[in-house]
């Protein structure tokens, strides 16, 4: 069972593109998704509407654990939210797989990210990662009422090759997933609430998720009980020709838990795959003082 636990975990952060708490957070099901019938007019549905009203987190750093079934530890990631040049909140990310999991499959990663801070969408992203294979560098611009990405990827194997490409994706608005858990967190979210449905653009491929409010709920975090609004997420890969990719049956469902309360931290998201569930769950919540910096390390992208 400890074996199956490790493979799981390791696949789970393959899949969740393990960069970051917040990030995690939205991503978790893209690798997976939830199966279903391509949509001919998806762009119909989607939430265009500016974002509520709801206070800015101020600055802030957040820690999570990624866990199989919440006993097996598998990875954590820590991120900072704080003000950046202009009217932007900057982000910074850092994780790393741990415990037995890092001796199979080593793991870190880094993510810088600017968001317009009225708007709640996305200026440009910067992010890295490495594992045993390979190094990926991204960096990500929104402008224009277009996504231009450029990521270029370094093999560990000597004699093989880098790689190195570019995507434009014509769509507007498109959110990252540091600008999508913000948005979704701004609105008042009343019961009966109309699901909200956005594009994000994580890494490389765009994706359609929405969100459902299903209730209110008392949640245990840290040993307390704490009030959290529970969400259902559905997320399809949005192919090149525009039609959504039935994905993977893998993952029989995804949900999110946002604190019900002044600060509507993220809480937990966790998907329930064919062995159990893969969780991300918050840890540490600590604010900061304007200026103040906890995570280390340059830009986390393409340079």
């Amino acid at each position: 069972m400890v074996d199956l636990a490790i493979e799981v975990s390791m696949e789970a952060m393959r899949r969740l593109r393990f960069t970051g708490g917040l990030a995690l957070l939205l991503v978790a099901g893209a690798g997976w998704g939830v199966a279903g019938e391509e949509v001919p007019d998806w762009r119909g549905g989607l939430t265009s509407v500016p974002p509520g009203d709801f206070p800015m987190l101020g600055p802030a750093v957040l820690s999570y654990n990624v866990s199989w079934n919440g006993v097996f530890k598998a990875g954590q990631a820590d991120i900072e939210f704080g003000p950046g040049p202009g009217a932007c909140i900057e982000t910074r990310g850092v994780s790393r797989s741990s415990g037995p999991a890092r001796v199979l499959w080593p793991y870190d990663a880094r993510v810088e990210s600017e968001v317009d801070a009225v708007r709640l969408l996305p200026v440009e992203v910067n992010q890295w990662e490495s594992d045993r294979e390979e190094e990926n560098i991204y960096r990500t611009v929104f402008s224009g009422g277009e996504v231009r990405s450029h990521w270029a990827t370094k093999p560990k194997k000597p004699g093989k090759p880098c790689e190195e490409r570019d995507r434009v994706f014509d769509e507007q608005p498109v959110h990252d997933l540091i600008s999508g858990v913000l948005y979704l967190r701004s609105f008042p979210w009343e019961e009966g609430a109309e699901p909200v449905s956005i594009v994000v653009f994580p890494f490389r491929d765009p994706y359609l998720v929405t969100a459902r409010l299903l209730g209110r709920e008392k949640r245990t975090h840290r040993g307390e009980a704490v009030d959290a609004m529970k969400f259902d997420l559905k997320i399809s890969k949005i192919r090149k020709n525009g039609s959504l990719e039935p994905i993977s049956k893998q993952m029989k469902s995804a949900h999110f838990w946002i604190g019900d309360d002044e600060l509507r931290l993220p809480l937990e998201i966790r998907a329930e795959i064919f062995v159990g569930s893969i969780r991300v769950q918050l840890t540490r919540f600590a604010l900061l003082d304007e200026g103040e910096a906890e995570l280390k390390g340059g830009k986390g992208g393409a340079r």
